[in-house]
């Protein structure tokens, strides 16, 4: 994905990388009793975070991926709180450069 797309409709991105929330670029965001599913399988994460700073994730839940795809994957993160989430751990973790789970 281009860091700054001059055009933001859905067909010039391409394939995104989560199957549900792909976020970037963000400082502050929470998601709170947030539960999603899909129609089908799909061969990519749930959730994907790339430079977000302050992160929660509080009674988070998705559908269990395809076998063999990450449930979450993090890069760049600061400030993140997962709590009351199934499937993932809760934690509190000042940076997390890299993760998949």
């Amino acid at each position: 994905m281009p860091i700054y797309p001059k055009d933001y409709s859905p067909n010039s991105l391409k394939t995104r990388p989560a199957s549900g929330f792909y976020i970037r670029h963000v400082k502050g965001l929470t998601f709170k009793n947030v539960e999603f599913a899909f129609q089908g399988k799909d061969e990519r994460p749930p959730l994907v975070a790339y430079d977000v700073d302050g992160f929660t994730l509080d009674g988070f839940k998705s559908q269990s991926p395809a076998a063999g795809v990450d449930a979450l994957r993090l890069e760049k993160i600061k400030n993140l709180t997962v709590r009351n989430s199934p499937g993932l751990a809760d934690r509190k973790a000042v940076t997390v450069e890299k993760s998949r789970e």
